[in-house]
């Protein structure tokens, strides 16, 4: 059997060799008993034969992760490599802010029914960045290398790479996945300050922009015709991030 874990690292610029494999067997008559088996891959991604996991299987494993813990991946994250975490946010109510000094706060929030979001972080040479892009598939098995990217309703993205215009707001950059909940209300409940980003189909009115936004306070559903594209897919933005 060959094993072939290279595409999904390699369409991040990031390449990773498969040293070794754990099966999980499971009994044909659904026994609540399984059995794992440890297997070595040689250099050309070959499944080697493989031996019941014993203690010392469970040692190899966490020898291969030094001065790191051991932890399960939600089924949200696409992508978690050492200085960046991709992950899905599915449709839902977000709490969310527009700049307005017509009102005391300075600000007008309200429930806006957000359109499927992927959301990064990234963490390189000290420097902590925040970004997304909205996505009409609506559930995490959709999303491949052909996704389109759609500028973020959330009017505090910059248009050219999808990064948050972070501001004065503190967010954790330690790039562990029990942060996720954090990123994602920093993400969408930050102000969005800029109503004349080109982001959504829309007549060039900054007030129409408003009535549309209040318009849809406590609806299910955004309205994915709203969307507009960025031009690239998230395999096409994913090379850019591995150069």
């Amino acid at each position: 059997m060959q094993i072939n874990t290279q595409k999904k690292p390699e369409s991040a610029g990031i390449h990773f060799q498969p040293k070794l494999a754990y099966v999980v067997h499971e009994s044909p008559n659904h026994s609540p008993k399984n059995i794992v088996t440890a297997h070595e891959i040689n250099q050309l991604g070959e499944l080697q034969s493989g031996e019941v996991m014993r203690e010392s299987h469970l040692d190899q494993l966490r020898a291969c992760i030094p001065n790191a813990k051991i932890q399960i991946l939600p089924e949200n994250i696409l992508v978690s490599v050492p200085n960046m975490l991709i992950f899905y946010v599915p449709q839902k109510p977000q709490l969310f802010r527009i700049l307005d000094h017509s009102v005391s706060l300075g600000y007008r929030q309200f429930m806006l029914p957000m359109p499927p979001h992927i959301i990064y972080v990234k963490n390189q040479s000290g420097k902590f960045s925040i970004g997304g892009f909205a996505i009409k598939q609506t559930k995490r098995g959709q999303i491949d290398s052909n996704t389109k990217l759609y500028h973020s309703p959330t009017f505090n993205t910059y248009k050219a790479n999808g990064n948050m215009c972070i501001g004065s707001v503190k967010i954790k950059h330690n790039l562990e996945v029990e942060n996720i909940a954090h990123w994602v209300e920093s993400f969408f409940s930050s102000v969005g300050s800029n109503l004349k980003h080109d982001v959504i189909v829309k007549e060039k009115s900054e007030d129409n922009i408003q009535q549309m936004l209040l318009g849809l306070n406590h609806k299910t559903h955004f309205p994915m015709n709203w969307l507009k594209e960025t031009g690239s897919t998230f395999g096409q933005w994913l090379e850019i991030q591995g150069e």
